[in-house]
């Protein structure tokens, strides 16, 4: 029979935190117990430590691209006839939050005079959860010019709440935020 409900946090250094630990016994006390891994489900994603029943990831586990593992652990005694027992194993990932990351660059160009509708600046980026929406916003700083902007929450198209004139001010600084709907942001 198969092992479920067993559950693993994506993300977490594979190198340092084993998916799962295989445990068997033997009725002949003095037969030693090697582990294995079978080869026909995610078994390529996995190494096993034979002497310790240690199961590790090769890789960090990523929900977004692939949400379970399914392995098969076969126990084996060196007595005589290496008799052997295996065990089908289901390692759910847990699904946690990643922050947003912002894709457009670190600066923008407008022409002076233009109206305010005009855009300075697009701000973008990408998600890794699915099913996250993006909410754009400008952080309120009383040392820069958050103050002389506006910003399109859903699109990220900054505008100036006043048309640009390089005279009066040549540079506008300014810090945006990318917020996914799991309250994460950068």
């Amino acid at each position: 029979s198969a092992t479920t409900g067993l559950t693993y946090d994506e993300n977490l250094d594979h190198s340092t935190n084993p998916i799962y630990y295989a445990v068997a016994s033997d009725q002949d006390t003095t037969d030693d117990i090697t582990f294995s891994l079978g080869t026909d489900k995610d078994e390529d994603l996995l190494d096993i430590d034979p002497d310790t029943g240690e199961v590790t990831l090769r890789a960090d586990a990523d929900y977004e691209t692939q949400s379970s593992y399914t392995f098969d652990v076969i126990a084996t005694d060196d007595g005589d006839g290496s008799l052997s027992a295996t065990q089908e194993i289901t390692v759910d990932i847990n699904d946690l939050n990643e922050n947003p990351e912002l894709q457009s660059g670190s600066s923008g160009t407008v022409v002076e005079n233009l109206p305010t509708s005009t855009a300075i600046y697009t701000a973008s980026a990408t998600d890794q959860d699915t099913g996250d929406s993006l909410v754009f916003s400008i952080t309120t700083d009383e040392t820069d010019d958050s103050d002389k902007v506006a910003i399109d929450s859903s699109t990220g198209v900054v505008t100036l709440i006043e048309s640009a004139d390089f005279e009066t001010q040549s540079s506008y600084t300014f810090e945006v935020v990318a917020t996914d709907s799991g309250t994460l942001a950068d």
